[in-house]
């Protein structure tokens, strides 16, 4: 079940990328993506435990079935659908800065 963990983490990480910054734009809509994400984090933390309340894989597979797995195949649509940043990117981005920073540094001294 831990392999769900790495599922969610991913498909989260996405949507955290991807939504974000839509929610930024004024205080009233960050207080709303705080809400919809503390609720999100609750309801998958719960759906991800049931294994571990239950310690048994009969009953567990039947809590899953009984959501037809839901959360499983939205974290997997969700990971499919939408675009991940390449971590170079990232990288090179954080590089440059940290450049400029050199240079701006050398140039006040």
């Amino acid at each position: 079940m831990t392999t769900v963990s790495v599922q969610y983490e991913y498909s989260i990480s996405t949507v955290r990328h991807n939504v974000r910054p839509l929610f930024l734009r004024s205080q009233t809509l960050k207080r709303v993506y705080d809400v919809m994400t503390w609720a999100a984090t609750q309801i998958c933390i719960c759906y991800m435990v049931v294994p571990f309340v239950l310690l048994s894989v009969g009953p567990s597979l039947k809590f899953y079935r009984s959501w037809y797995f839901g959360l499983h195949v939205v974290c997997i649509l969700l990971a499919v659908a939408l675009p991940v940043k390449p971590r170079h990117l990232k990288e090179q981005r954080h590089l440059q800065a940290t450049h400029r920073n050199c240079i701006q540094r050398e140039e006040t001294t």
